[in-house]
């Protein structure tokens, strides 16, 4: 099991077995796009390819996490949505699915 620590922002931690299934690209529909409704619930994560946050949102009527990693792009547009990530509680996403390196992945727009 990962290792759970707490970073810059405010997170709370999980207990054994919460959480929501992850946000897969295959969710988003055929156009690779999605907005998702952030619910303020953040979980942080320390993983063997880095470390980051699991962001609890609403797609569709349901809540899903949205892995965001430390440092990344996704990261950076989420702080400039909300200072911290309790802040984001309410806060519209919209999502794009992105290639780097022959790899896709679900972008912050």
């Amino acid at each position: 099991m990962a290792k759970k620590t707490t970073k810059s922002y405010d997170t709370t931690e999980p207990e054994a077995g919460e959480g929501y299934p992850l946000l897969k690209i295959g969710m988003m529909g055929k156009k690779g796009t999605a907005t998702v409704i952030c619910t303020g619930d953040v979980r942080s994560y320390d993983g063997d390819y880095g470390d980051g946050w699991f962001v609890a949102v609403k797609m569709a009527g349901k809540l899903y996490d949205l892995r965001v990693k430390r440092d990344s792009g996704n990261h950076a547009r989420l702080k400039k949505i909300g200072s911290t990530m309790r802040a984001l509680k309410g806060k519209k996403l919209d999502l794009v699915t992105k290639e780097f390196k022959g790899n896709e992945y679900i972008a912050i727009k």
